[in-house]
Order: structure tokens, then C-alpha cells, then sequence
């Protein structure tokens, strides 16, 4: 049973990664096709839906999750509730940009050819919010691989509509029309996998149904809410305060590699299940020495990572954005910062011990403090002021604040929490391995992609000999299981 849980996550990781890499390389794309201006106004009119999309989806998507499993008679009726209030609320939002919030956001975002670009998008979220309802339904049906088709094939239509309609064109209305009909092509998908994995007599929706899944749905989707709204807001802000090509610049570089999803979802599979049993059976001691764990595996990871993407950055933005967007690398590398801060899944701690309420208090101490400093800080910084901002209340106020209130559960100093020795020594050693290619850098000139390619050659079975050396041979066997089992490595 375990093994078939871990094998679904690891299906689901696999899919994800290769759909969150695609959404990359469209962007890519874009920024090589369209002009700054364009490709900036294409990014805005994407960032006015999915900053409101947490708002519009209620938990809906997940309350799917508690009604469904178990459910014969009325299951297609459960799912097409689920769908018509979803539709609802894309409706409420269509109608927003066509009665006057278009004028709204491009008066907001200070560029007035978005008027035009979000009435274009106006269909977008009718097909989008009922489609994201596919995972959580397939999954309880017990059936990930539908969900790994449906999210690489639906990725690789969009990527291939947005890109022939950018050539053809070259304006940002053509990439958003090709995105709305790619959205269309995938919601009707989505609905006939939803509606086919489902049995049951029953098909007519019921209020008192329609009732019970926004109940359940509204309180368990403000968290998560509020999480994707922290992620996103330093973006808006830089979006409103700044011209639309510094956004282009600053929003291809404020993002978090696509490594860290997979590394969270196959390290949460593994292993929260065993966490939460060690806690219901009063064993806290033994949840926190896994938990602990765990943070130095994933530190073998992720610190070797963040290491090597600080050296190679304005490589990789020159190679996936073009030369024009190599600015796009101090933002990220800020970014880069914060992946240390990732080595411990403080929420899986939480949730394994059933403080899912500490994980809503966070968020919401981490958006307010970061709408306030953002806007400060890009005041006096410039746009790298947002990045700084995010930087900060992470590591001043988001780690401390989960660090105290484990300590307080599991009656431990902060000694005793974190396992420092193990993170300073692995960072330590990740750092010193970079020093060939910093080297490198200044002293040959080569192409960008043979660059990237060889620093990788040199730098990983580097720091891998390099931790094998300073104790962490079986650590690192371990991290190989755990991507094994995700099917990562096919």
C-alpha cells in the first residue's frame, strides 16, 4: 500500500516537473519572439488571472478530495457540481474584465495596451478554474497516469499554439488568443476525463450539494490562497510601481527552479504518512528525528543546486531568455537565496502533528509583511527591492516563527531543532565546489551552452565526491531512492 502511494506521488512529481519546465520554455520562447514591451504586456495580462485565481477557486479543487472517495450513487453529480461552481466563479471574473476591470489592472499596471489584451483573455478563466479540478479527481479515482498525460499533453498543445501564434504575429494579443484557445482544448479534455473516471446514476447537480463542497471547500482553500498570493505579490507590486520591461526582466528572474516541486512532493510522500503515525502514537521525539533527517537529505540536494545556479546564472538566463534578458540573473540569484530555507518542510512537520492552523497564521504574517516591504524596498532599491523583501521575511520572519512553534511541540531547544552542523558542513562544501567554475568564468570566454554544460560535468561529480568524502555517502544513496521512486529518473 505504501509502495503504491509512493509510486502515484512520483507519477504525479514526474508530470508536474515536465509541465512546470514546459510553462518555462514557453516563456523562453516568447521572450526570444516578442519585443520587451510585448513580452512584458503577455506576462501582466497571465499575472492579473493567476493572482486571482486562489481567490476564485474557494478549495474547490480539493473538496474533491473528501467527497468523492466512497461515493457511487451520486459521484458524475458530486463532480458536476464541482465543475458548475467552479464555471461560476470563472464567469464572476470574465465579467469583471469585461465590465470595466481591464481599465482597472492596466490603470494599476501602468500600461494601457493591457485594456485590449484582457478583454482577449476574458474567456481564460471559464475554461481554466473547472480544468483544475482534473487532478484531484483522477487521483482519488486512482488514476495518476491520466493526470501526467492530461498535464504534459495539455502542456505541449499551449506551448505549440503560443508559439506559432507568436511567430506569425509577434504581439502579445496573438499569444493570449492562442493561450485562451489552448485553455479551451484542455478544459474540454479535463472535463471528459473527469466525467469518464466517474460512475453513478445520478448526474443532476443539487444546492444542497453545491452547499456542502463550498463549506468545505472556502476554509480549507484561504491557506493556500493566501500562500499563492505571497508568492505572486512581489511581482504586482513590481508590475505597478515599475515600466512594463522592467517587469519582462524582473519576472523572468524571480522564480524558484522547478527541482524544489519535485524534491517537496517526493520527500512529502515518502515521508508524511510515517510522520503523522509517529505523532499519533504520542512519538513526536521519533517524527522530529525523521523530520530532521529528511532536512539533511534534502540539503544534498538542494545546496549543491543553489550553489551552482548562483555561479551559472547569467548563463542560463542568456541561454534560455536571450542575451537581453541576462539582467534577469540578479533576481534570480536573490531568489536562489531563499532555497537553503527549503531544506525542512516545516508544513509537513505541521500537518503531520495537526497544526494546519500555524501554516494559515504564517502565510498570512508573510503576505502583510511582504506587501510592506516590497513597496519599500522597491522604492528605495529599484525592482530588485521586491526580491529582497520576500528574502527577508522568509528568513526574519516565516523560519523563526516555524522553528519556535516546533520547538514548542516537540519540548526542544533550538540546538536540539535544527541540525545545523550537517546544513553549515554541506553548504560549506557546496560553496568551496564552485570555486573552479567562478575561475572559469572570468578567465575563459566560451559559449554560453558549452559552458553551462561543462560547469555541470565538473562542479556535480565534484561536490558529489566531495560530500562522499565528508560522511554523506549514504544520505545521498538515500536522496537516489527517494527520485527513484518518483520515476524522476525515467
Amino acid at each position: 500500500m505504501a509502495d503504491s502511494r509512493i509510486k502515484k506521488a512520483g507519477i504525479l512529481a514526474s508530470g508536474e516537473t515536465v509541465s512546470t519546465l514546459l510553462f518555462l520554455v514557453t516563456f523562453a520562447v516568447l521572450s526570444r519572439v516578442l519585443s520587451k514591451q510585448e513580452y512584458g504586456t503577455y506576462r501582466q495580462t497571465l499575472l492579473a488571472y493567476f493572482f486571482a485565481a486562489p481567490l476564485l477557486t474557494l478549495g474547490l479543487p480539493q473538496a474533491l478530495y473528501y467527497f468523492l472517495p466512497g461515493e457511487r450513487r451520486r459521484a458524475r453529480a458530486v463532480v458536476i457540481e464541482n465543475l458548475l461552481l467552479l464555471t461560476i466563479m470563472g464567469a464572476v471574473f470574465t465579467l469583471f474584465l469585461l465590465l470595466g476591470g481591464n481599465h482597472l489592472l492596466a490603470w494599476s499596471f501602468d500600461n494601457p495596451v493591457l485594456v485590449e489584451t484582457l478583454v482577449v483573455l476574458s474567456p481564460f478563466p471559464i475554461f481554466m478554474l473547472p480544468a483544475g479540478s482534473v487532478t484531484a479527481c483522477l487521483m482519488v479515482r486512482g488514476l495518476a497516469r491520466w493526470v501526467m498525460a492530461y498535464n504534459v499533453g495539455s502542456r505541449f498543445l499551449m506551448l505549440g499554439l503560443v508559439t506559432v501564434a507568436a511567430l506569425y504575429w509577434r504581439t502579445s494579443n496573438a499569444a493570449v488568443a492562442a493561450t485562451v484557445v489552448g485553455a479551451s482544448l484542455g478544459f474540454v479534455a479535463a472535463c471528459g476525463l473527469m466525467l469518464k473516471s466517474v460512475q453513478g446514476n445520478s448526474w443532476a447537480p443539487s444546492l444542497i450539494g453545491m452547499r456542502a463542497q463550498l463549506r468545505y471547500g472556502v476554509p480549507l482553500g484561504v491557506g493556500g490562497m493566501i500562500a499563492v498570493i505571497n508568492v505572486n505579490i512581489d511581482k504586482v507590486i513590481v508590475s505597478s510601481l515599475c515600466d512594463t520591461e522592467t517587469f519582462a526582466v524582473y519576472s523572468n528572474g524571480a522564480m524558484e527552479v522547478p527541482l524544489l516541486h519535485v524534491l517537496a512532493a517526493s520527500v512529502t510522500a515518502v515521508l508524511l504518512p510515517e510522520m503523522a503515525s509517529m505523532a499519533k502514537e504520542n512519538r513526536i521525539q521519533d517524527s522530529l528525528e525523521l523530520w530532521k533527517q529528511a532536512a539533511v537529505s534534502c540539503a544534498l540536494i538542494i545546496m549543491p543546486c543553489t550553489a551552482f545556479l548562483m555561479v551559472t546564472a547569467p548563463e542560463l538566463m542568456r541561454l534560455i531568455f536571450s542575451p537581453e534578458y541576462e539582467d534577469s540573473a540578479a533576481p534570480f540569484r536573490i531568489y536562489l537565496l531563499m532555497l537553503p530555507a527549503r531544506v525542512a518542510f516545516f508544513s509537513g512537520f505541521f500537518m503531520a502533528t495537526g497544526r494546519n492552523h500555524l501554516i494559515v497564521v504564517r502565510a498570512i504574517v508573510s503576505l502583510t509583511a511582504n506587501i510592506v516591504l516590497s513597496i519599500v524596498f522597491v522604492n528605495l532599491l529599484g525592482y530588485l527591492g521586491a526580491a529582497v523583501a520576500t528574502v527577508i521575511v522568509l528568513y526574519v520572519w516565516a523560519v523563526p516563527f516555524c522553528v519556535y512553534f516546533i520547538g514548542r511541540i516537540v519540548k526542544k531547544g533550538l540546538s536540539e531543532l535544527i541540525p545545523y552542523r550537517d546544513l553549515v558542513k554541506i553548504l560549506v562544501v557546496s560553496s568551496f565546489c564552485t570555486l573552479p567554475l567562478w575561475f572559469a568564468d572570468r578567465i575563459v570566454t566560451i559559449p554560453d551552452p558549452v559552458f553551462v554544460a561543462a560547469a555541470a560535468l565538473i562542479y556535480f561529480p565534484l561536490s558529489l565526491v566531495a560530500l562522499r568524502f565528508m560522511g554523506y555517502g549514504d544520505a545521498l544513496r538515500g536522496m537516489l531512492t527517494v527520485f527513484k521512486s518518483t520515476g524522476v529518473r525515467r
